[in-house]
């Protein structure tokens, strides 16, 4: 050193300096600075493993999927973005470790595929000082530290993954829904085809929806083909909105069997129901143990209505078409009126208004919902027949109305089942009877 120019030694001090800072700090090169060494679009898949949870994520052509602890649809924007927030991992330092056996690696497992490269890293314990993780990776030859948020952004998952819309977009474009109805163990197929909706397969004759079946073989010949049955358009509209849009507001972390309550299955999802007892349902998608919870709106709107996709209506009969009306209710005179020139005509009284409005209200007349016969009799002091004369046949179609035992009902007896209909019908007969003066 005592031969060095005294111009140079400043020099080689400085050199020594920066490059014991350089060991000392031990910063990661710029190009290394991300954990995985990956972006979020280029990863085809990852595993992640942690407190015997298993989380594997896959890239499809229709999106991600999740498998491991939870099968299930995955919800591309909660996923794309949890990957988003993997891949931004940065490395904040490279420590200068005694004993790698002390950082107890492993805790935590990330193994990343992008179509080339595997990348395996894994967690250790917290550094006390600095509070960041050890993690030692594949792709790197030094154990590291990262920032505690990789514990956070692993705490939720893979609930939080998962489909948040609970049929996810099928339910917009669907052209085949199954249904299992409450107390069923098989399930009803309908199916759209030419712009209609048509059931296809039922559960038997002995099941609601069969039972409804078999009341409209004689009914609604007209939307009858092939031995499938025309279902109506508006509902099944009705239902795939509602189940586009419903989501799910929860997701348990503890497993619990779907019971054998109810089912529908639109696309890829199939959701199995509890029994409603809340606002909030739970459900089973794809036979997952991890139930969900839901608005029981779609419940209620399925099995409630399910039944009357075949006969949303009473009859389909043009009533204020037809050739004559009888009218009886217990303990009142029956009224008869013939179409004559196409007004109603009572012999001896001027109700042609009130027969026209009765008319049209049995032909608007819609179901409410179908019921078990023998679960609602129709009470014996509030029974009213409507005989309806079509095109000169020697027999009429006869309808039965009467209220629920309990009076809470207005019903309509179809052998072999009852609907419920709207309340209305009661008030066209009283207003018919009060008019003809026989109203007592």
């Amino acid at each position: 050193m005592s031969h060095l120019p005294k111009s140079v030694i400043p020099l080689l001090l400085l050199i020594v300096v920066a490059v014991a800072w350089l060991v000392i700090d031990r910063d990661p090169p710029e190009q290394n600075k991300f954990l995985l060494d990956m972006t979020a679009e280029s990863i085809a898949n990852v595993e992640i493993s942690f407190n015997d949870i298993v989380v594997e994520i896959t890239k499809t052509d229709s999106g991600y999927l999740l498998s491991g602890t939870v099968n299930d649809n995955a919800d591309q924007a909660a996923t794309s973005n949890f990957l988003n927030r993997l891949c931004n991992l940065k490395v904040e330092e490279i420590p200068v470790i005694a004993d790698a056996a002390t950082i107890d690696l492993g805790q935590l497992t990330i193994t990343a595929f992008d179509g080339e490269k595997t990348v395996t890293c894994r967690l250790g314990k917290m550094n006390p000082v600095s509070g960041d993780y050890y993690v030692a990776c594949s792709n790197r030859p030094e154990i590291v530290t990262i920032d505690p948020v990789v514990v956070s952004l692993m705490s939720s998952i893979p609930f939080s993954l998962r489909q948040r819309l609970l049929f996810g977009e099928d339910a917009e474009f669907a052209e085949k829904i199954k249904v299992r109805f409450p107390g069923s163990e098989n399930y009803d197929e309908f199916v759209k085809d030419g712009g209609s909706w048509w059931l296809i397969n039922y559960s038997g004759d002995d099941s609601r929806l069969g039972k409804v079946v078999s009341v409209r073989r004689d009914l609604y010949n007209d939307r009858t083909r092939d031995g499938a049955y025309q279902a109506d358009e508006n509902l099944i509209s009705n239902l795939l909105f509602i189940a586009h849009s419903a989501k799910v507001t929860h997701s348990s972390t503890v497993e619990i069997e779907p019971p054998a309550a109810a089912a529908i299955s639109i696309g890829s999802a199939n959701v199995e129901f509890s029994f409603p007892e809340k606002e909030q349902i739970e459900c089973w998608r794809n036979s997952n143990p991890y139930p969900m919870q839901v608005n029981k709106k779609l419940y209620e709107y399925a099995f409630g209505n399910l039944q009357t996709w075949l006969m949303t209506k009473v009859t389909d009969i043009k009533v204020s078409r037809s050739d004559s009306l009888r009218v009886s209710m217990l303990g009142l005179a029956p009224i008869t009126a013939k179409k004559e020139s196409g007004k109603w005509v009572v012999e001896g009284h001027n109700l042609s208004d009130q027969f026209s409005d009765l008319s049209l209200e049995l032909e608007r007349m819609e179901i409410v919902s179908v019921l078990e016969t023998e679960e609602y009799p129709l009470s014996e002091r509030s029974r009213a027949n409507i005989e309806i004369w079509i095109d000169g046949n020697s027999e009429p179609v006869v309808m039965e109305f009467g209220r629920s035992s309990d009076s809470s009902k207005l019903l309509c007896l179809m052998d072999p089942v009852t609907v419920e209909v709207a309340p209305q019908m009661i008030s066209a007969l009283r207003t018919l009877y009060m008019a003809a003066g026989l109203w007592n």
